[in-house]
């Protein structure tokens, strides 16, 4: 079946290469073809694809905003009222109705990041769980809690403090009381603030809880029943020390090299609230790479959640056979469920963190494989390796070694001849070799944009900035590259 699923693959492929061959300048063709997304889905959209394609200047940028749009038609087809691709006459017109129908999934999913405990015919109380929902169902008032690049509403919410949103349903939202917020700080105590963010008196609130008593015992309840987890909740989970958990990964599907992750401790530390330390380990082969002190600060959040900072400390009584490094300033943040599993879940989060740390370590991989000299990692999506010094590099690096060393993209493809120039009113304009429809070099920008910026990438080339123009020159990898020596991983 497998090798059935080539077979249609690789027939779809020369299918479109036929049918386009004469409308697409080679290079763009094969390069859409090759994109690792369209194949994914068996070329079953490319076709639409190259269609539209075929409306613009600037195919390869255009090409990766419909690339991203067929993927999402993929995902959301089954919920759009147009359910064939080949009902959408543009690649505008596909575009317009998914940012529709995400703006509706945009406002459900803030829907789901509040917890609503009461409702009637005159109000609805809510509980933001987020920054963006408090945005949302606040906006129209001066909160601070609605503020969004600032941390008011984490500095309101985190700990034992509860944060609720009462919203009338009637009355006009210039009124002061159209949105009250009410707030408990950590030891209970309760304020209240109305849309203009001013504090409620103490005889408006008592007026307010005599009149609406179902909607104040609501919220009242609701925060005694949600009152975070304490401190010794948390300490339990990292008082167990001689729980341990380690991960195997086959490294980079390279042979008889395997990878080994081992998580073990903790620690409390005495007189530091919510603060552990652990031990990790890291082998290659059985044989231990490095060794890391772990270092946990945990506090408790909503919603029976706590959440944990994590750094690491260099813990080897000898030079590590390799140094990754995770103790320079590295560590991340999470929030989990307090459950009978979270000291599990916790040591998985690290150790699947550490993980992907070390698999985006270009020095490790080198390391394991053996290779010696420069090396970079290619952009999957972009398909470039620079294998070999051949084909459209090879020019590059011939028209650098030939002096060319202060010309722009443009110039290079006028020098090898891809595009043509001429000069009207003393500007230049710019056309495919094969056509004489000239443009201003603005609508060239985007030509083989995959292959310079690669070619960047690489340390193949680089640019310097003159004036408006950005200049090709040799990059710190020119020479490597020219050698055979520069590796892609």
């Amino acid at each position: 079946m497998k090798f059935l699923d080539i077979l249609l693959k690789e027939g779809r492929k020369e299918d479109l290469k036929k049918k386009y061959s004469d409308k697409y300048d080679q290079e763009d063709l094969d390069f859409i073809l090759s994109i690792s997304d369209l194949q994914d889905f068996n070329h079953k959209y490319t076709d639409w694809v190259l269609k539209h394609l075929l409306e613009y200047a600037d195919v390869i940028e255009v090409a990766e905003i419909a690339v991203r749009l067929v993927k999402d038609f993929d995902k959301y087809q089954k919920n759009l009222e147009k359910k064939d691709i080949n009902q959408y006459l543009s690649i505008e017109e596909l575009e317009k109705v998914l940012e529709s129908f995400k703006g509706k999934e945009k406002e459900k999913e803030l829907e789901s990041q509040t917890e609503k405990i009461y409702e009637d015919e005159n109000f609805l109380v809510l509980v933001p769980k987020t920054i963006e929902a408090s945005c949302k169902y606040g906006a129209g008032t001066k909160w601070c809690t609605t503020v969004r690049d600032a941390d008011h509403f984490q500095r309101y919410t985190r700990g034992k403090q509860g944060l609720y949103y009462i919203i009338r349903k009637k009355g006009k939202q210039t009124e002061p009381h159209y949105k009250v917020a009410v707030h408990f700080n950590d030891i209970g105590s309760e304020k209240w603030w109305d849309a203009k963010d001013r504090p409620m008196t103490d005889s408006s609130i008592e007026l307010f809880k005599e009149y609406f008593p179902q909607l104040w015992e609501a919220i009242s309840k609701h925060y005694e029943e949600n009152k975070k987890i304490s401190l010794k909740d948390l300490d339990r989970i990292f008082e167990v020390k001689d729980q341990s958990l380690g991960i195997y990964k086959n490294f980079h599907n390279v042979v008889n090299q395997d990878l080994k992750l081992l998580i073990t401790g903790y620690d409390v530390i005495p007189n530091m609230e919510g603060k552990a330390i652990g031990n990790l380990k890291i082998y290659l082969n059985d044989e231990i790479l490095d060794e890391y002190d772990v270092f946990v600060n945990y506090s408790s959040r909503d919603n029976n959640k706590w959440s944990a900072s994590v750094g690491f400390s260099e813990d080897f009584d000898e030079e590590p056979k390799y140094d990754f490094k995770l103790w320079e300033g590295w560590g991340f943040d999470l929030t989990i469920n307090l459950t009978s599993e979270s000291r599990m879940v916790f040591d998985r989060f690290v150790l699947d963190r550490v993980s992907k740390k070390i698999r985006e370590d270009q020095n490790f991989e080198k390391y394991v494989k053996g290779i010696t000299g420069p090396v970079w990692k290619p952009r999957v999506n972009y398909g470039y390796t620079f294998g070999k010094n051949k084909g459209l590099i090879k020019k590059l690096v011939n028209y650098l070694d030939s002096g060319y060393d202060n010309g722009t993209k443009l110039d290079f493809l006028e020098y090898i001849g891809k595009l043509k120039t001429r000069v009207v009113n003393g500007k230049k304009e710019y056309a495919h070799s094969h056509s004489d429809v000239y443009h201003p070099s603005k609508q060239f920008r985007g030509h083989f944009a995959s292959f310079f910026a690669s070619a960047k990438h690489a340390g193949i080339i680089d640019y310097v900035k003159e004036g408006s123009k950005f200049l090709i020159k040799p990059g710190p990898n020119f020479e490597a590259f020219k050698k055979g020596e520069l590796k892609a991983l």
